[in-house]
């Protein structure tokens, strides 16, 4: 009972924790959008980031999937021994950060001119001097990282989740008080950054060493299976890398803007995919194949309607979030654009994570980066196609990126069956077209809303229409419904 109550706890500090990070990073971002807008200093900002997450950031994750098992084994060894390795852990992640951030300076001036080539050589003037902005964040950013998985490596959860706490509420508060350059957005992220790693460094309980990567008692083993994962993710870096070159030739703002949707679009995907809550369940060999069927059918029967309610609230969203100060109504109009189609690919997002994942734990790690390939060669050759070729805009460049997402999707579902695990996926589409056909309903039953009323009383109206259809459906085979997710 005691660790049940413990487990559940954690539970509950996790989704709690989730909910707070969420709120506070959207209200981080309507600040943002609000001092920087839809421009070509935010887009430098993005083209930037791009960089900066493939050089840096791409370590941040990598420590979850692979550090905190290593430490965990570590500690069952004992106190000493997990105080030696996770000393020479953090120590080592600081050195690697400075490797990594010089790393990123000597690309950054490389890479710019190749993915932002829509852009200006006047408006790439900046990027040296923003991406000396991105120092202190990259600076601290993994060893971070590093000290929260030792935490976690010692079941102290509740100073490993409110860092993130720490780190939105600081950033947030430092946009607030400089915001004269969009310099300030990577300045505030690395004050961020440094507060929550003096927090999570107080009380950490290692021995600070220098690495050692050969030999017993070293971290080598880690090391080898976190370069391993990061070059894995390079391939996915590279799509993000060709999607943002594709971006910078569709005119200012372009990049900007589909960051602000791409926010809304993860956010709703992190909170429908319960922060991947279910490796737990499909880590259990037996019946695996029962259970992922189980996970694709609840996750859609979640995902399809929420892609539709986007879909149908895609402009009052981006209004009531972003458009106040310099984000003003052409950024709106572009903004719910992208929006509204990158809302197609929720569902697929959503239900490609389990696959994916699946793939990690039948050890089939290196097919993720075929996935990876598939999503990089479909926006070359679509988007060469479709947005320079045709000169098809914003829009085409958005569908490219759904048929992109439906392709990685069908990827990583196909490489799943082949390395053995085979649900009934049949049974998994019949569900899928009925959430389609309900939600379809709901839309149709939405336009129906009186438009002379005002704006709020009428978003009420058309989310009552919307669903109304959707829980009648749904309820008729609830009963099926409650024996799928059980």
């Amino acid at each position: 009972m005691n660790r049940r109550g413990s487990f559940f706890r954690v539970l509950i500090g996790v989704f709690g924790t989730t909910i707070g990070v969420q709120l506070l990073g959207l209200l981080r971002q309507m600040l943002v959008a609000r001092y920087f807008g839809v421009s070509r200093q935010m887009d430098l900002y993005v083209l930037v980031l791009s960089i900066a997450m493939m050089s840096v950031f791409a370590f941040g994750g990598i420590f979850d999937n692979v550090a905190v098992p290593f430490l965990v084994q570590a500690r069952e060894a004992g106190t000493e021994r997990l105080r030696g390795l996770a000393g020479q852990f953090v120590v080592g992640s600081a050195l690697f950060a400075l490797a990594v951030s010089l790393l990123f300076l000597a690309v950054l001036p490389l890479l710019l001119p190749v993915i932002g080539a829509g852009l200006s050589a006047r408006d790439r003037a900046g990027g040296w001097n923003l991406g000396l902005a991105f120092l202190p964040w990259t600076l601290t950013s993994i060893p971070y990282y590093a000290l929260v998985s030792v935490h976690k490596a010692q079941h102290r959860f509740r100073r490993a989740l409110s860092g993130e706490l720490v780190v939105v509420a600081v950033s947030l508060l430092a946009i607030v008080v400089m915001h004269a350059s969009i310099e300030a957005v990577p300045l505030a992220y690395g004050a961020g950054y440094t507060a929550a790693l003096l927090w999570v460094i107080w009380g950490v309980g290692i021995d600070p060493a220098w690495p050692r990567f050969r030999g017993e008692g070293g971290i080598g083993a880690l090391s080898r299976q976190s370069l391993q994962l990061f070059a894995t993710r390079q391939v996915a870096s590279l799509g993000s890398l060709v999607e943002r070159w594709l971006q910078s030739y569709l005119g200012s703002g372009a990049l900007s803007a589909w960051s602000y949707s791409s926010l809304v679009v993860n956010n709703s995907a992190t909170l429908l995919g319960f922060r991947e809550v279910f490796i737990v369940p499909l880590s259990v060999h037996d019946g695996r194949a029962a259970r992922l069927e189980r996970v694709l059918i609840g996750l859609t029967l979640l995902a399809v309607p929420a892609a539709a309610a986007v879909m149908l609230m895609a402009r009052p969203i981006v209004t009531i979030l972003f458009m106040r100060g310099r984000f003003g109504v052409e950024a709106a109009n572009l903004t719910s654009t992208f929006l509204a189609i990158q809302a197609l690919g929720l569902w697929l997002g959503t239900v490609g994570a389990p696959l994916v994942r699946m793939l990690q734990i039948l050890d089939r790690a290196p097919l993720i980066g075929v996935t990876y390939i598939v999503g990089a060669l479909s926006v070359l050759l679509l988007g060469g196609v479709l947005v320079l070729g045709a000169e098809g805009g914003p829009v085409a460049f958005a569908a490219v990126m759904v048929a992109s997402s439906t392709l990685s999707t069908i990827t990583a579902g196909v490489l799943v069956h082949r390395a053995g695990l085979r649900p009934d996926w049949m049974r998994v589409g019949r569900y899928a077209a009925f959430a389609i056909a309900a939600a379809a309903a709901g839309l149709f039953a939405s336009r129906f809303a009186p438009p002379a009323l005002p704006l709020y009383p009428r978003l009420a109206v058309q989310l009552f229409l919307f669903g109304l259809p959707i829980i009648l459906a749904y309820g008729a085979i609830r009963r099926r419904i409650l024996t799928v997710i059980r």
